[in-house]
């Protein structure tokens, strides 16, 4: 699926890098990136990519960016400190009515940094330790597993976990422990991220799904829900996100 840009300026003359050509003609994109809240962020990053070609910029304070590019279609890169990446193939196209181009990011933030007091606990006589909870035994950090299939769809998913469990024909995904401000396991694939308090993968049939304050990224925008299923299959996966 591509997506056109709106084109609001007249043309401008470029001296760099072209699509072919020695002087090609560009055409100033504009749009923001935010948070799932809607909220700009600060000097994110956007690449955008032809081949060898590249056009970088960072956003505003608020969140907004204009950009001047060729005609062409291109893929795009939206990073930003602490939130996951997004990936999607954009159009630049002239006398175009759609609107500015924009994108939302999900947060990939671990644990904040803190500070943990922890006493042992007390062994009575002639009884059987406790099972303590250590703190160096709380997950604070993310780990990520690959979940590409040996025949790649090329949507290069991935899942952001504190803890595994595997159940046989699932395996199951959780969050982080963070003491006040729970984490939630996040599924990563090129178009698109989202979140939810437990992530199931069916081995065989290589389906995601989740339940628990669901929330999705991806071309349609934020979406929010209480289910959602992912075919890690597909060459263009849709979550269908359940109310």
């Amino acid at each position: 699926m591509h997506f056109v840009l709106v084109l609001i300026a007249a043309l401008l003359l470029s001296e760099g890098p072209t699509l072919g050509q020695a002087h090609a003609r560009t055409y100033r994109v504009h749009g923001s990136v935010t948070n799932t809240q809607m909220v700009g962020i600060k000097d994110a990053q956007l690449e955008f990519t032809h081949g060898e070609v590249r056009f970088t910029e960072h956003t505003a304070a608020d969140g907004t960016f204009s950009v001047s590019v060729p005609l062409g279609t291109y893929t795009l890169n939206a990073k930003a400190n602490g939130f996951c990446p997004q990936n999607r193939d954009v159009m630049v196209a002239e006398n175009d009515t759609k609107g500015a181009l924009n994108l939302a990011l999900l947060s990939c933030s671990d644990c904040s940094a803190m500070i943990i007091d922890f006493v042992e606990p007390r062994i009575e006589p002639d009884t059987a330790p406790p099972n303590s909870v250590d703190p160096h035994n709380m997950v604070f950090k993310y780990q990520e597993e690959s979940l590409e299939q040996p025949v790649s769809s090329g949507i290069k998913p991935s899942v952001l976990f504190g803890r595994r469990t595997d159940l046989g024909e699932f395996i199951e995904y959780s969050g982080l422990d963070c003491p006040g401000d729970e984490k939630l396991a996040i599924l990563r694939y090129n178009g698109g991220a989202l979140t939810a308090k437990k992530l199931k993968l069916a081995k065989e049939a290589h389906v995601l799904t989740g339940e628990g304050e669901v929330i999705v990224v991806d071309r349609r925008g934020v979406s929010r829900g209480s289910t959602v299923q992912v075919n890690l299959g597909s060459e263009a996966p849709v979550a269908i996100v359940g109310k």
